[in-house]
């Protein structure tokens, strides 16, 4: 390890020791005082007696989800599959380190988001999804922004970035084909 390197780490290290916090514009925090959360603490220095107090520092930014492909069945017995993505953001740290914590939390979120499509396209005729789909993207932002809620978490938007054709792929000896033999 350089001597830089060390140095830095070592500062790093001192300064955490301090009992003052800076959150930064792009940033939310909560004091925690003897294990009981106070209320969001927006860009500035913060105070705390060590031991008895700490804080912790929740980035808020807007970020992206990929949701990967999703196989649903709709009401017509069709099965479709759904390539989405969603944007996101921490709106309420408070809110988002009690009932998420800052660990994993992508992974819950992703876990939910698939659940509400398939909540929302499983009684829709597969015809209306190509057809409405801006109104399919509004439904299920809307009902997964209510399920997120109470986590402190927002959803900009859910995207619905293309419904692939209905078409069924089998493997014959280890090459995908179509149902009209073409090789995919």
């Amino acid at each position: 390890m350089e001597l830089g390197n060390i140095l830095t780490t070592v500062l790093e290290n001192l300064a955490k020791l301090l009992p003052v916090r800076i959150v930064k514009e792009n940033e939310q925090a909560v004091r925690w005082t003897l294990g009981k959360a106070g209320p969001n603490l927006d860009a500035g220095w913060y105070l705390f007696v060590p031991l008895a107090q700490s804080i912790d520092i929740v980035n808020i930014t807007i970020g992206p989800l990929e949701l990967h492909e999703q196989l649903v069945g709709t009401e017509d017995k069709q099965q479709c599959t759904i390539v989405s993505g969603l944007v996101w953001k921490v709106n309420d740290a408070r809110k988002y380190l009690i009932h998420i914590g800052d660990e994993d939390s992508a992974r819950n979120l992703y876990i939910v988001a698939r659940g509400v499509i398939s909540e929302v396209i499983r009684p829709k005729q597969y015809d209306l999804l190509r057809t409405d789909q801006n109104r399919v993207e509004r439904d299920i932002t809307d009902r997964l922004r209510n399920k997120v809620k109470e986590w402190g978490m927002y959803i900009e938007r859910v995207h619905i970035s293309e419904y692939p054709n209905n078409v069924r792929a089998f493997r014959h000896y280890g090459i995908a084909h179509n149902e009209t033999g073409a090789i995919v």
